[in-house]
């Protein structure tokens, strides 16, 4: 989708059966060009280069909006690393009726974020804090946290339990080696009082890419010993 026009985005996102103004495909859009300008100093994602870029950042983060209520109504939404705003920014773009908080531990591209979010007007919130950090200090406060790009299932369970409310769902964007990930994740699920819900298949229009998203919910509430100190969660996962 080299050279994206509000309208071929539009169609693009109508076929993952995702329901978009063409307003809302410009800001979109708009996204992509300020992330595309800043990747020119600050080393961002290498995928706004890519001839496919409108695949890769928007389609993929939107992916969720597929799947009806997966993101409930004035949701609270926890991006977990975010990175440059994603999946983030393009939920916050599309569903204004969500408090999009995006957590990213790396202080230029929370600023990077801060810039684009005002010049987009969205509703959200900033955080440039670790993902530890973060859920010790805003406890049970989300209704989904979204997570792509980050790291392997059982590190991103720790990190998203605590800031879960009982209930509350994480989505993890993830490859094809999903149930994997799964198997690996037993222990953590167990301990941190979460369970699998389902797997998505999900597949990105003009690509033949196939990807998963794990859904895993908040059972009971997250024991208080966790999140651990900072690194445990990546280092030793459960």
């Amino acid at each position: 989708m080299a050279n994206t026009e509000p309208m071929k985005l539009k169609r693009s996102l109508e076929e993952m059966g995702i329901p978009v103004s063409l307003d809302l495909c410009g800001k979109l859009i708009l996204y992509m060009e300020l992330l595309r300008e800043a990747n020119k100093s600050v080393n961002l994602t290498r995928d706004i280069d890519a001839p496919d870029a409108a695949e890769r950042i928007i389609l993929d983060s939107l992916a969720p909006l597929a799947f009806g209520g997966l993101i409930p109504q004035s949701a609270v939404a926890a991006d977990i690393g975010s990175g440059a705003g994603l999946p983030g920014v393009p939920l916050a773009i599309a569903r204004d009726d969500i408090d999009c908080r995006m957590v990213e531990s790396i202080q230029k591209k929370c600023a990077f974020i801060r810039g684009a979010a005002s010049r987009l007007e969205l509703r959200c919130g900033i955080f440039n804090m670790r993902a530890e950090e973060y859920s010790a200090a805003n406890r049970a406060s989300a209704d989904v946290c979204v997570c792509r790009a980050v790291s392997s299932l059982p590190t991103i369970l720790e990190y998203a339990s605590p800031m879960l409310k009982v209930g509350g769902k994480l989505i993890a964007y993830k490859a094809q080696t999903a149930e994997e990930e799964i198997c690996a994740s037993e222990s953590a699920l167990r301990k941190l009082c979460m369970r699998i819900t389902s797997v998505l298949d999900i597949s990105i229009p003009n690509t033949d890419w196939r990807h998963k998203l794990i859904v895993a919910e908040q059972v009971r509430e997250c024991p208080q010993i966790y999140p651990r100190r900072a690194g445990l969660a990546e280092r030793k996962p459960l």
